[in-house]
């Protein structure tokens, strides 16, 4: 192997190594300033004295007995005098490298140890940034990278930006102890994996700061985007033949499991996977893309995208995946019938429900056969166990006449009475326009109980959406959320409606309140409209006075405030 140094002097690395040992065994500074013999090791010592005194002459004979302690090592070669010097300015701010130097010499099994890789090291370690044992764990996680052939001596010179990342890689505390002892146990598989990436990537000649960029991406956060398997690799594999090259440099962690998830549930998807290449490939037309010959609901294709998926909802997805009939799944929300079942199954578009809820909104909807009508007694369930319940009542109700406009001042009503007071309404011997003087009745009840505002007033969760105001015409109009229970009967009151009765699910974050009110210049401010919004930022209602619906001016004004606040409208 051959070395310059000085532009003009060529040394033997095998012949040179134990002459300059041996001179630097004996030479200080001074005498080095003395030699004339003119062989190489002779000229490399002189050279290496002169250099490391022009950057600091006070502490160059401490240095060289630590750079012949490396030099004897049997992994190391003569390196020349441009990386000494370079090694020397980072050991004057961080005399710990050289320990890190030795460490890596230790580890490297029958590898040795290039000076294109020693200069990478030197100037890669992030020696100022980390903590101490942070930056042990770096020198032995690049050990086991070097071992494991990530990178081979031809592709050093390309790819030495992976040393600089894999010295700059975010490790987790657990982790420490483990890259000490190497990859021996299970809990190591996730660099295992990062390695697989590596060479694959290598190997297709990836730009090297894109492959910087996707082991920053996957690996470095201590949040793990996969533990290494056999499975783990298949996936890897099966992405690299079925995704457009590079993309998978664009995916993101909960990407990368979401795919995963996939594959691991049902691989065969994966194995018919097509592409079309005029549109831009995200996780959802990835999904799209996945699905196009498995029949499956949109609702549950929508939701994992979102990731928005409960525990429940979860296992019945997988239940789907894996080609069951949802009907047999366990804790449905309802007694779900074939018909709903294929009902739900052949949704394709996002309704604005849960998934729960687009199962109630599938049985109400075989019964009933009104979307509308189905969509909001989905909406209006409050607690998902008393589905049942509200399906078979509410159902009832339509055969009598009951429309999709007044589905939620009934709910709401009924709510009340059966699962708040624990009073018994005969639902099915009444008459329709009996129960709607009921309701009447009941507001009128709530708004004479002006005592109740005054006592227990307590205050509402935050949800954290800031006040909306906007000038029209002459009239100055403002949404904001009510944040006291004591706002609600006020706001009840004069809107002649039963806002108040929602104070226990805005206690547990389950609804929110907001009211939309006009400032005109000569009068107090003025309630409008009373906008409740769902735990999914979902805009759930609109009313006026006396449950009118919302004006189109009042609407373009929720509308906006809606698109400023990134929230859905469910209406």
């Amino acid at each position: 192997m051959i070395l310059f140094f000085d532009d003009q002097l060529f040394i033997g690395f095998m012949s040179l190594k134990n002459e300059v040992l041996v001179l630097l065994i004996g030479t200080n500074e001074k005498v080095a300033n003395q030699l004339i013999d003119d062989a190489p090791a002779t000229r490399y010592c002189r050279s290496v004295f002169l250099l490391l005194k022009k950057e600091n002459a006070m502490r160059v004979d401490e240095f060289v007995p630590l750079y012949r302690r490396l030099l004897a090592h049997a992994r190391m070669e003569v390196i020349s005098v441009q990386v000494v010097v370079l090694l020397y300015q980072k050991w004057l701010k961080y005399p710990m490298i050289v320990e890190d130097m030795e460490i890596l010499q230790k580890k490297l099994m029958k590898n040795k140890v290039s000076e294109h890789l020693w200069l990478q090291f030197i100037r890669s370690s992030a020696l100022d940034k980390t903590s101490r044992t942070m930056q042990k764990a770096r020198v032995h996680l690049l050990a086991n990278a070097i071992n494991s052939g990530v990178l081979e001596k031809e592709e050093l010179n390309t790819y030495g930006i992976v040393i600089d990342t894999i010295l700059r890689i975010t490790i987790h505390p657990d982790d420490h102890r483990i890259l000490k002892r190497g990859f021996g146990r299970d809990s190591s598989h996730f660099y295992r994996c990062m390695f697989f990436v590596i060479r694959r990537l290598v190997k297709q000649k990836t730009d090297k700061l894109e492959l910087a960029e996707i082991i920053r991406r996957h690996f470095s956060p201590a949040d793990r985007t996969l533990p290494w398997s056999e499975a783990v690799k298949e996936f890897y594999e099966v992405l690299e033949l079925k995704l457009p090259a590079n993309y998978l440099l664009h995916l993101n962690r909960l990407e990368i499991r979401k795919m995963y998830f996939l594959y691991s549930q049902q691989p065969g998807l994966f194995s018919k996977l097509r592409f079309d290449q005029s549109e831009k490939l995200t996780l959802k037309t990835f999904v799209r893309f996945l699905f196009q010959d498995f029949m499956i609901s949109g609702v549950f294709l929508h939701a994992f995208c979102e990731d928005t998926m409960n525990d429940h909802e979860k296992e019945w997805f997988i239940d789907e995946l894996k080609g069951r009939n949802i009907v047999h799944s366990a804790l449905l929300p309802t007694r779900l019938t074939k018909k709903a079942a294929h009902f739900f199954r052949c949704m394709t578009e996002d309704v604005g429900l849960s998934v729960s809820r687009s199962l109630i909104y599938a049985q109400v909807s075989t019964l009933v056969e009104d979307r509308a009508f189905a969509l909001a007694v989905a909406f209006g369930v409050r607690n998902i166990t008393q589905a049942d319940f509200w399906i078979e009542t509410i159902s009832g109700l339509h055969r009598k006449g009951l429309q999709s406009g007044d589905v939620q001042e009934v709910m709401d009503y009924i709510n009340e009475k059966v699962f708040v007071r624990g009073e018994v309404i005969d639902l099915k011997h009444k008459k329709l326009e009996n129960l709607k003087r009921e309701i009447e009745a009941w507001h009128e009840q709530l708004r004479a109980q002006t005592l109740l505002r005054r006592i227990g007033t307590r205050k509402l969760p935050d949800a954290e959406i800031p006040e909306f105001i906007i000038l029209i015409d002459d009239s100055v109009y403002a949404i904001k959320q009510l944040k006291r229970t004591n706002e609600l009967f006020d706001e009840g009151s004069s809107l002649s409606h039963c806002v108040y009765t929602y104070r226990k699910y805005c206690m547990r974050k389950e609804t929110f309140i907001f009211s939309l009110r006009r400032f005109d210049l000569n009068s107090p401010e003025i309630p409008l409209v009373t906008i409740e919004l769902d735990r999914f930022s979902r805009i759930h209602q609109a009313k006026g006075k006396f449950n009118r619906q919302a004006t189109d001016e009042e609407k373009s004004i929720i509308r906006m405030w809606a698109l400023e606040n990134k929230l859905k409208y469910a209406s």
